[in-house]
């Protein structure tokens, strides 16, 4: 059984490595930012795209093109399936494309394996700068590729601005998996994600309570979220428990609520996140 296990990663990490990939090489490579966590590749990938005025018409786009343009997303799902042909195999049924959001359900036979593989893309035209890193694929042989991450920071305080608006009625627990990610991985500019989680709580109408302060306290309370965390971790092979990832995010968010619900005039945050050390440190 374990074995069987451990062949299935095998092969999804191949599915996935591979388009993370193929998409960093393409004339997209530098307008598509990852939004997973690259060391935690799944079954499904998202991307934030980003118009970029390199995008020629030549190419089959005009410079700056947003989802919503004339002729966009036809243009964009056609070069999509370009690069994902000839391994991967699209049901036209099961791609739904609007202004707003891409989805694009496709399968790939991987060792004799059906293996699934989930594309999400979303538009931002905020003006953020990426993270650029050498991806070095681990499970097949390919070359390593430059690719963009969207900004941790910009991520995570995302999440946390939806889960503040949501509380303990959130139905998503793989925010909270990805938060945990963050939050033990990526080393974060505390100012960025201070300034970030100051936008997201406002574009998310929220206001910072003494009460959305302690959620991680609440959280830890309530058995019934408790036991879907637990059901989540099960399901998805996750050793971290509900009250370690509390702590962790805990350690994560509360500086930054503190400094958010003081704030006076012209002050800010400052210091980095580092995850080893599980605080942050003066910058």
């Amino acid at each position: 059984m374990q074995e069987s296990n451990d062949l299935e990663k095998l092969l999804q990490g191949r599915v996935t490595e591979s388009m993370v990939l193929r998409i960093g090489r393409s004339k997209f490579g530098t307008c598509l930012w990852l939004l997973s966590y690259p060391g935690k590749l799944k079954k499904s990938l998202s991307y934030v795209y980003r118009p970029d005025e390199k995008i020629m018409a030549r190419d089959g786009f005009m410079p700056g093109q947003s989802f919503s343009a004339p002729g966009f997303l036809e243009a964009f799902l056609s070069y999509i399936k370009l690069i994902m042909a000839p391994d991967f195999i699209l049901d036209e049924k099961k791609v739904e494309a609007s202004n707003d959001h891409i989805r694009i359900e496709a399968e790939v036979l991987e060792d004799g394996v059906t293996m699934p593989l989930i594309l999400n893309f979303t538009e931002n035209n905020e003006e953020i700068a990426p993270e650029k890193i050498r991806f070095k694929p681990k499970t097949i042989s390919d070359p390593p590729v430059d690719i963009f991450i969207f900004p941790a920071e910009r991520r995570a305080a995302l999440i946390m601005a939806g889960v503040l608006k949501s509380l303990e009625y959130t139905n998503d627990f793989g925010q909270f998996a990805e938060l945990y990610d963050i939050a033990s991985n990526i080393p974060c500019d505390g100012t960025l994600l201070f300034v970030s989680m100051k936008r997201a709580l406002q574009a998310k109408e929220v206001e910072l309570t003494s009460g959305r302060r302690s959620c991680f306290e609440t959280f830890s309370a309530d058995r019934r979220m408790k036991k879907r965390w637990e059901q989540y971790k099960k399901r998805n092979e996750l050793s971290i428990t509900w009250e370690e990832l509390l702590n962790e995010l805990k350690a994560f968010f509360d500086p930054i609520f503190e400094a958010i619900a003081s704030e006076e005039e012209g002050r800010s945050f400052f210091g980095d996140w580092i995850p080893e050390l599980g605080r942050y440190l003066d910058a």
